[in-house]
């Protein structure tokens, strides 16, 4: 920037009047320096705007980013919940199908009414499979091992007894506990376990 002090000093006649040299001088420098240093004020505020609106549009361009994150993290609770809920739904589906074959089986075997419920109850599902009808695969193989295992309370059998109401007992074996019977691992020796204790089972 140009020293103007300077410039009037040296300019100044002995009157401390300014001369036209002076003044001359004056006006070149001040218009030097607003030229190296002056923005238009138009200019100036268009760049204001122009530093707003990309702010502005960084903002919204976060905002929507973040919006964008929270959408999605709902979007895939949402998802996972649908999933899940499906999965109990079939699994529901599942086992209510499982239950009718086997208790229309129970009943083809002659297994008396009252003492299906409890049957069912202790059945493991897991260990029953359905083909694409619905109908129990490898149907001979659990149907002789329900005959096995509840052949006791099959009507046929029940006739044949003095107490057909009194569930068959364990032939005098040491009682066995529910838990006990349930944490049997063999299906076949589980059912006829139950089958020996059907009264700890509320049949």
């Amino acid at each position: 920037m140009a020293d103007f002090e300077s410039i009037i000093k040296n300019h100044i006649s002995e009157g401390n009047a300014v001369t036209a040299d002076a003044i001359a001088k004056l006006t070149k420098a001040i218009s030097t320096a607003v030229g190296n240093e002056f923005v238009e004020k138009s200019r100036y505020k268009a760049k204001l705007e122009e530093i707003d609106s990309l702010k502005a549009e960084k903002q919204t361009a976060e905002d929507s980013a973040t919006t964008a994150e929270k959408w999605k993290a709902k979007h895939d609770a949402l998802k996972e919940d649908f999933e899940r809920y499906k999965g109990e739904v079939s699994a529901k589906e599942t086992r209510g199908a499982k239950e009718k074959a086997y208790r229309a089986l129970l009943k083809e075997i002659g297994v008396v009414e009252k003492s299906i419920d409890s049957i069912i109850k202790v059945t493991n599902f897991d260990d029953i499979k359905l083909d694409k009808d619905g109908n129990i695969s490898d149907r001979d193989t659990v149907k002789k091992s329900a005959q096995d295992a509840y052949g006791g309370f099959i009507s046929t059998n029940l006739e044949k007894k003095e107490t057909p109401e009194t569930p068959p007992t364990n032939g005098g074996k040491t009682p066995m506990t529910r838990d006990q019977i349930m944490k049997i691992k063999d299906t076949s020796e589980r059912q006829a376990a139950i089958a020996e204790n059907l009264e700890l089972f509320g049949g």
